[in-house]
């Protein structure tokens, strides 16, 4: 789907603030579940020790403030940006070194026996580090148990086992990790129901420094905490290294989506040449472009620094700082916003490889028709080798945005043509039969344009989405079906633009309202649902109660009388499916249903309006006063009163 691009070398990236928001507990050594040492206190903590060759001096110790700055080339960094702040564990080689000659050193940190690890059936350890290399090591270890005795007998080095987090033998000379870089490692297998578990770091070599905070081995996931927590749970599980925003919003680290505008503000066309000279700006490493879109940029930026010596520069700039930067100075552009990740209904551990191109048409998909109403669903993608699905799925006769070999539709995360669905549950699949029902049993022509956006564990990042969104736009999609979301305390601005893109087209977005039971507000909202444009249709999911009969909004599903526009079926949704036994529950089930019916008004020649109104018409006509708390003016449509 992207255009590569040339590089462009980066100075330093830093600084990592997102996680000084966020109050910690301090210290919770030998807890029933954990153990955690935060170095809150100056000295070596109980049971800890430091060992250094003789030969080599230099030792570890304690820094109040979790800075190395008594070095000659610590330049004003920030400290270490951990969750407990304050105090943390250094290795200061710059600062050993007051002759600025080049010191070997080799210096060990060493816990004390963890306990916590005999009563535990999952460990992980994390702990955060800032490191800067100039010509030195920085060695991970756990002593764990290989042979399976449940006693500890050997030290394992970790460094290439990192889940999350940079491995410091990896970086070259001059460069560093983030402030806050958090690492994460499954010890499970050398920790598990172990006894006599430690873990140590070891700094060897010369120049610059190594600061340590916040040391735990546990059964939790350690990542950042999200919103709802369940995300970061999942995301984790998948294998997703993220951060989080100041509201819980999980993003990919160091990277932003840019949507450039025509002109700037000196009305200069914003050209090629502009373009490369925003990124030289911003330090941008490596960039994709949006094909259906060029406006549409993924900027991604090394987490590490550069410089051409100890005296190298030093950019203290996170990319949440390029952000704000990009956003309220450049008049090139008309937004820009973190990479963040967005979820459907169900996230699934991580999984193997994706989908291989097509090489031709795939077998029984046929031309569409003048009459077919085109429903984009940018989901999982869509197995058009269920018979039923193959004789609806869209055909791009023209080749579009993408070429020649764009056969049926797009696949954004492998960036191919092959948009099947490879999740383990068929969401996107589930999604296209709930439209595809309703279609058939109405009798309307309709094709479905599969969009694969969504990774076959279940979740998308922003830039896929969005030039997701642009390529349904530019395909000329009537309907676009968004069965999944994002939560956040402010929209952000270029999935809106290809919203708003969509709105001058007369395109209908159905959009599912969430599945975590919460009022959403204006300081809680879910995205792409929560747009304020007016084809952007918010729904929740309907259930009938089986002792009253009665319609109720489901106890799954997001709500709000403000923010909410339609509800309609989402409990025990019935499908035919070879793949699908018993009924699905969601709003991303209730969602496909309102496209459905919006897909049929865009196909009635005799009814004027643009989709997205002829559905609130509809569920304006059979408003339930019990829901009018829930749902805006109590709107539902019904598998039975659609309108159709």
């Amino acid at each position: 789907m992207f255009n590569d691009n040339t590089r462009t070398i980066l100075g330093t990236l830093g600084v990592l603030a997102l996680i000084a928001l966020i109050i910690f507990t301090v210290r919770e050594c030998n807890a029933p579940d954990s153990f955690l040492e935060s170095f809150t206190e100056e000295g070596l903590p109980g049971g800890w020790t430091v060992d250094s060759s003789p030969d080599q001096p230099g030792e570890w110790a304690w820094t109040a403030d979790g800075t190395a700055s008594n070095g000659t080339y610590w330049n004003e960094r920030p400290p270490i940006q951990s969750l407990s702040g304050g105090g943390a564990y250094l290795f200061d080689s710059d600062g050993l070194d007051p002759n600025n000659a080049f010191p070997t050193h080799n210096s060990t940190l060493t816990s004390p026996v963890v306990r916590a690890t005999t009563k535990l059936d999952r460990v992980y350890l994390s702990f955060y580090q800032y490191y800067r290399n100039f010509n030195s090591q920085a060695t991970v270890e756990l002593y764990g148990d290989t042979d399976g005795d449940d006693r500890a007998d050997s030290w394992i080095t970790l460094n290439d086992r990192f889940l999350q987090g940079a491995d410091p033998l990896s970086l070259g000379q001059n460069a560093e990790t983030r402030p806050g870089d958090l690492v994460i490692v499954d010890v499970t297998e050398w920790a598990a129901r172990a006894s006599d578990v430690r873990v140590r770091f070891t700094f060897s070599g010369s120049y610059y420094f190594w600061i340590i905070d916040d040391v735990q081995l546990g059964a939790g996931n350690p990542h950042p905490p999200t919103k709802p927590l369940a995300v970061g749970d999942k995301l984790f599980e998948a294998g997703v290294a993220f951060e989080v925003d100041s509201f819980g919003t999980p993003y990919a680290p160091d990277q932003l989506v840019v949507y450039y505008d025509d002109f700037d503000a000196q009305g200069a066309p914003v050209d090629s040449a502009s373009k490369a000279d925003l990124r030289s700006t911003w330090g941008v490493d490596t960039f994709y472009v949006c094909s259906c879109d060029p406006h549409l940029e993924l900027w991604l930026f090394e987490p590490a620094g550069a410089g051409s010596g100890p005296n190298g520069d030093f950019n203290d700039i996170d990319v949440q700082g390029i952000k704000e930067g990009v956003s309220s100075t450049d008049s090139k552009t008309l937004g820009s916003d973190l990479n963040i990740f967005n979820f459907g209904e169900n996230l699934q551990a991580r999984l193997p490889q994706g989908n291989l191109p097509l090489t031709e048409v795939p077998l029984g998909i046929t031309a569409n028709s003048p009459d077919d109403v085109i429903i984009a669903v940018l989901d999982t993608g869509i197995d058009f080798d269920q018979v039923d699905l193959k004789k609806q799925i869209w055909r791009n006769d023209d080749g579009g945005c993408e070429g020649a070999d764009d056969y049926i539709g797009w696949n954004m995360v492998d960036h191919n043509n092959n948009p099947r669905d490879n999740s383990p549950d068929l969401h996107g699949t589930s999604v296209a039969r709930v439209i595809h029902q309703k279609m058939i049993e109405v009798d309307c022509a309709f094709k479905l344009m599969p969009v694969k956006t969504h990774a076959a564990e279940g979740y998308a990042n922003l830039f896929d989405v969005t030039c997701g969104a642009f390529y349904a736009v530019q395909e000329q999609a009537d309907v676009i079906n968004m069965s999944w979301g994002w939560y956040g305390s402010s929209e952000n601005v270029v999935l809106r633009l290809a919203v708003q893109q969509a709105l001058e087209e007369g395109i209908t977005i159905a959009a599912a309202a969430g599945n975590e039971h919460l009022e959403l507000s204006d300081t809680l909202m879910i995205y792409p649902a929560g747009y304020p444009e007016e084809n952007v249709l918010s729904v929740a999911a309907l259930r009938r109660d089986p002792v009253t009969g009665q319609l109720e909004v489901s106890n799954v599903s997001n709500f709000s009388a403000d923010y909410v526009d339609i509800a309609a079926p989402g409990e025990n949704v019935s499908i035919l499916s070879r793949d699908q036994c018993g009924g699905i529950t969601g709003t991303s089930f209730a969602a496909p249903l309102v496209a459905a019916i919006a897909a049929i008004a865009e196909g009635d020649p005799t009814q004027p309006l643009p989709g997205y109104e002829f559905v609130i018409n509809c569920g304006n006509g059979q408003q339930l006063v019990s829901l009018s708390g829930k749902v805006a003016n109590g709107r539902v449509v019904t598998a039975e009163k659609d309108c159709y």
